[in-house]
């Protein structure tokens, strides 16, 4: 598989079944809301400020049972 790291990143996070990345863009997460964006089984969302995706992560987490993902340009938070 030839690509970049956001596409490594985003085939991975498919295939734990993940359905939405909330996070806030910049320096290394550029692209990764333009892979999500492309993507079959995943999508993007991009917030404001760095607590409204982390509280949106949270949130999926909690009322779904199912894996939600925050990324943010410091470092990637996984919610359970």
């Amino acid at each position: 598989m030839s690509g970049t790291g956001a596409d490594y990143i985003v085939a991975a996070l498919e295939q734990a079944g993940v359905k939405r990345v909330y996070g806030v863009v910049g320096d290394s997460l550029n692209g990764l809301p333009i892979r999500c964006a492309g993507a079959a089984k995943s999508s993007g969302c991009i917030c404001g400020t760095r607590r409204v995706p982390r509280f949106a992560a949270a949130a999926e987490a909690h009322l779904t049972g199912q894996l939600a993902v925050c990324a943010a340009a410091v470092a990637p938070v996984i919610c359970i």
